[in-house]
């Protein structure tokens, strides 16, 4: 698995919530370093403006941004439908958190992804 920086706007409000507990587990579960990207997280929101979340960025979230209870659900199923070429790319576990602008991505293996979501208890069997 390679791994390359991820970075989000408010990402860690998102994630200490709930549902956002989901993502946290999964990014972890992942290999990301999260200790380094909530770090980096903070410095960019202090140091340089973000372009606002649009309806352009990622018009499949928009559905999960407006009803928080389907956002695990949304992060999920986003993964699962990207899996079709064989590969799946963790900025979309975190589509349907809110007001968030991704810098770079973590790629995983789909059955990598598989494994996470089938234990993850937001009601997504997974991949069929």
């Amino acid at each position: 698995m390679s791994a390359t920086t991820v970075e989000a706007e408010h990402l860690w409000p998102a994630l200490l919530d709930a549902r956002g507990g989901v993502a946290l587990r999964v990014l972890t579960a992942l290999g990301v370093d999260v200790a380094a990207l909530r770090a980096e997280t903070a410095a960019r929101v202090r140091s340089a403006p973000v372009e606002p979340f649009t309806a352009e960025s990622f018009p499949e979230g928009l559905g999960a941004r407006r009803d928080p209870s389907a956002r695990a659900d949304a992060i999920l199923r986003a993964a699962v439908d990207e899996a079709a070429g064989g590969r799946v790319f963790a900025h979309h576990l975190l589509l349907a958190l809110p007001a968030h602008e991704l810098i770079g991505e973590v790629e995983v293996p789909c059955a990598e992804v598989d494994r996470l979501l089938r234990g993850c208890g937001c009601g997504d069997a997974g991949p069929a």
